[in-house]
């Protein structure tokens, strides 16, 4: 129990609270899409990749889709960019 006792004097609420407060975030766009696994055309797996900068996450995206066109891919993989908040 001490070291509980000692954690909690180290760390308290206050102290956490005026630390969350001072801190700036990151902006975070996240391109996701439909992974196909398997031989079924119903293996699918939603992934993703997340990036800083929203120019990156549009230029992933484009690139996605055009590697699916060269593919020939007539799958849908629903290709998503979305901004974290």
């Amino acid at each position: 129990m001490k070291i509980i006792e000692k954690l909690n004097n180290l760390i308290r609420p206050h102290k956490v609270k005026e630390i969350v407060e001072q801190v700036d975030g990151a902006h975070v766009w996240v391109v996701s899409w439909e992974a196909r696994y398997g031989d079924f055309s119903s293996d699918k797996k939603r992934v993703a990749k997340a990036f800083l900068n929203e120019d990156d996450a549009n230029q992933f995206a484009e690139s996605l889709e055009m590697a699916q066109q060269l593919l020939q891919n007539t799958n849908n993989l629903r290709i998503k960019i979305e901004k974290q908040l």
